[in-house]
């Protein structure tokens, strides 16, 4: 997985016409960072780290998560099998924090009712 990430990073890199330097100044991470990511020496780094790199590059947000092995190929099952689940996913990218905190909330809520009427049941 390491590498495979690397080199599409490299490869990402490479077709924005940018180098390393420049990747790692517009993301905010270490010069020797990127070197690092792109060699396979170190594992992809955090979703907040994909996110900066991903809007440097022009590139899919998920897609970078799916290859740094955040997102599982049976979630990417799911976003192709239930337009709805993907439409979750793409409101949460483009609501305002406020509008995205309610529905985390209700969601957080729904699980705990969940939880709670499972383990009553048992």
């Amino acid at each position: 997985m390491t590498n495979e990430f690397g080199k599409f990073l490299k490869e990402a890199r490479i077709q924005k016409g940018i180098n390393q330097r420049r990747l790692a100044l517009l993301s905010g991470i270490d010069p020797g960072y990127v070197n690092k990511l792109e060699s396979g020496k170190m594992p992809p780094p955090s979703p907040k780290v994909l996110k900066n790199i991903a809007s440097v590059l022009g590139i899919d947000e998920l897609d970078l998560y799916l290859r740094a092995g955040y997102i599982t190929d049976d979630l990417t099952k799911k976003f192709s099998e239930e337009p709805e689940f993907s439409m979750m996913f793409y409101a949460l990218k483009v609501l305002s924090k406020e509008e995205q905190k309610s529905i985390l909330d209700f969601v957080k809520f729904k699980l705990e009712n969940w939880e709670k009427a499972d383990k009553s049941k048992n």
